[in-house]
């Protein structure tokens, strides 16, 4: 478990849940007690790119984007500079390196994680779990029910 007092980076798919406002997304703000953290959670420009394309592609209407708009103004959006590029090339090369290279956005977030020392939230196993232990701090969980 994440403590209080950690700074949390938040996933693409973290931030989907937490827009649908359903089940899943509260169970996520209380568990991780997003609303009480000492520092506001900080999310990727990479997946604020991601979530912008979803709503492109699945055409959210002017009450969704609107709602998305709030809820990305309420978190602390990292921008990529040189620290997060260095942690980015570094993680790249080791995963290909090991044959088991993940998405190019999931490196990038990542990426982020380790050079803004905080801890990546994700629900997202099947990509983040192919990174050895230790080189980001990564809390996967398991995808709350019902959706």
């Amino acid at each position: 478990m994440i403590d209080r007092n950690d700074l949390i980076l938040l996933d693409t798919n973290v931030i989907l849940y937490l827009l649908r406002g359903k089940a899943a997304g509260r169970w996520i703000t209380e568990t991780y007690e997003l609303g009480a953290r000492v520092e506001r959670p900080l999310v990727s420009v990479v997946s604020v790119g991601e979530i912008l394309a979803i709503a492109e592609r699945q055409g959210y209407g002017t009450d969704k984007r609107e709602s998305l708009r709030k809820l990305l103004d309420e978190l602390v959006v990292v921008e990529v500079k040189w620290p997060i590029a260095k942690e980015y090339a570094r993680l790249q090369a080791l995963l290909q390196g090991r044959g088991t290279p993940i998405g190019e956005n999931d490196t990038w977030i990542a990426a982020t994680a380790v050079a803004t020392s905080s801890v990546l939230l994700t629900s997202d196993r099947r990509h983040f779990e192919k990174i050895p232990p230790g080189l980001v701090n990564i809390e996967i969980f398991d995808r709350p029910e019902p959706l």
